[in-house]
């Protein structure tokens, strides 16, 4: 097992194997044998002074920052922020023509990309079919 790191010496993380094309874009340090299993050891520092620590002497502090990262990551997997964008926009139309009164302009840029995007997933499934064929 290996710990990988950027060629700025910064920890990305861990691999048992490391492909031969990418030994020019990272760095890495074999772990030692005693000190691989993860659920007790952690890496510790940069590529020049850091170290395997022991999880139960120097537990893993994470930062309000990574759990956020974490967060947007977890939902901009599912949920690109265009995704997100077109059914938020999509749901203020459908309202705005049961009780809402939205502005104009709102209505009219909605329109716009609902049938753009109406447009786009027609013109997709005629090249799948197409290429299906």
């Amino acid at each position: 097992m290996f710990a990988l790191f950027s060629l700025q010496k910064n920890f990305i993380g861990y691999s048992d194997d490391i492909p031969e094309h990418i030994n020019s874009t990272i760095l890495k340090k074999e772990i030692p044998e005693d000190k691989r299993d993860l659920t007790k050891w952690r890496w510790d520092g940069d590529y020049d002074t850091g170290n395997m620590v022991s999880l139960i002497e120097k537990p893993y502090v994470i930062t309000e920052k990574e759990l956020q990262e974490s967060l947007f990551k977890t939902i901009y997997e599912k949920y690109p922020i265009d995704l997100q964008l077109l059914n938020v926009i999509k749901q203020l139309y459908l309202l705005s023509h049961k009780s809402c009164n939205l502005l104009p302009e709102f209505n009219e840029m909605a329109k716009i990309i609902i049938h753009a995007v109406d447009l786009y997933e027609k013109q997709r499934k005629f090249y799948i079919d197409q290429n299906e064929s």
